[in-house]
């Protein structure tokens, strides 16, 4: 589990954001303007980690119900989404995807893509 994390978390910080429409050149995503999700992500990904290695070592419980835990990098991922017009607290997939291309401009450059389930290149699915 650890290593599958520390993938995901890999992924992540190799990711860029075009930030100018008329460059190519781009930045890491750790370091744009709108990195407070993608962190968030980060942190909660190891939190999670040392928390059930904690857990289960200690044979203290046999799971972890993770959605009873903090959510505020989601907050401020829908708060942004809201403030891109989309201001229903349950957006269609097709607002969601229209706002997440439009507020996160990425370019993907990370591993191959036999290497992660969760997202897919051409096309942005969540």
């Amino acid at each position: 589990m650890k290593e599958k994390g520390n993938e995901y978390i890999n992924y992540i910080k190799g990711l860029g954001i075009i930030e100018n429409k008329h460059s190519t050149d781009s930045i890491p995503i750790l370091k744009g303007k709108r990195k407070t999700v993608f962190w968030g992500f980060i942190i909660a990904m190891k939190s999670v980690s040392k928390l059930s290695r904690y857990v289960f070592e200690n044979n203290s419980m046999s799971c972890i119900l993770t959605y009873k835990l903090s959510q505020d990098h989601l907050e401020t991922f829908f708060s942004c989404i809201r403030r891109m017009g989309v201001y229903n607290n349950n957006p269609t997939c097709r607002q969601l995807t229209s706002s997440y291309k439009n507020n996160y401009k990425c370019q993907f450059n990370c591993c191959s893509r036999s290497k992660l389930f969760f997202a897919r290149y051409n096309n942005i699915y969540i």
